[in-house]
């Protein structure tokens, strides 16, 4: 059906102009232009239109309610458009339609929510499973945990005997340390000079020999001596130059 066409055709027939069914209407000219055109998109929404097609039809003594129809057959919009839509049963007498009993059948906007809840549903089953999970790891941990009182004992073996990280080795170990000022000194050991120089505060010299050591201090009240591990202090005073020999005594 050309809905503007009958529309139109019914006006002129009526010998009425549009300013005449714009007073009686009060819909304004060109939406009924709009309409007798079908350019629905100048009136502003579906709604409008279809409450502005019911009006004018029934201004011109149509069936209203059979032009809507046809309005939403052939101009679906794209939530319509998914329905299913009944056509009218018969035609009476005076020319109007008589519509079906019932309900139009949409979709079933049901699924989204059961989706919803059966995927919630998961969620919780899986959250209890893992928190259960969690909670009988921490019973393991302290069930097994071993008593923090009790030693464990070790099998008794025949195990050597600790030895000394830094044993003396045999014959003479000679151990020189200048304390809190420097000192100039020469060392022989075994008859060979083994060190001429000056050392600074805090620093040390180790030497070994195996029949004799021969030392001279030009400060000798700064550098401590120990000899096989034994402390023999300072073996003279602060500024003082000696020599000395082990295992003889003190030279002058």
């Amino acid at each position: 059906m050309e809905i503007g066409h009958v529309l139109k055709r019914t006006r002129v027939e009526k010998n009425l102009s549009l300013a005449q069914a714009e007073e009686e209407t009060k819909i304004r000219q060109k939406y009924l232009v709009a309409l007798e055109n079908e350019n629905f998109n100048v009136i502003p929404g579906r709604v409008y239109v279809k409450g502005f097609l019911r009006n004018y039809a029934r201004y011109l003594g149509l069936n209203a309610e059979e032009l809507v129809w046809w309005y939403e057959k052939q101009y679906p919009s794209e939530e319509e458009s998914s329905e299913q839509v009944l056509a009218p049963e018969e035609r009476q007498g005076d020319g109007s339609f008589v519509f079906p009993r019932g309900k139009i059948m949409k979709k079933d906007k049901r699924t989204v929510p059961t989706v919803a809840m059966i995927t919630l549903g998961l969620l919780l089953v899986f959250g209890f499973i893992w928190l259960a999970h969690i909670e009988l790891n921490k019973m393991n941990y302290v069930k097994f945990q071993p008593n923090s009182n009790q030693h464990l004992k070790l099998p008794e073996k025949n195990l050597p005997a600790p030895q000394n990280d830094d044993p003396l080795k045999e014959g003479i170990n000679l151990v020189l340390h200048v304390t809190d000022d420097r000192c100039w000194m020469e060392v022989m050991v075994d008859g060979k000079v083994k060190f001429t120089g000056e050392l600074a505060a805090n620093q040390i010299k180790t030497f070994h020999g195996q029949e004799n050591v021969r030392v001279k201090l030009g400060n000798a009240g700064v550098v401590q001596v120990k000899v096989n591990g034994r402390d023999l202090g300072f073996l003279g005073a602060r500024g003082e130059v000696i020599k000395w020999e082990y295992p003889d005594s003190l030279i002058s």
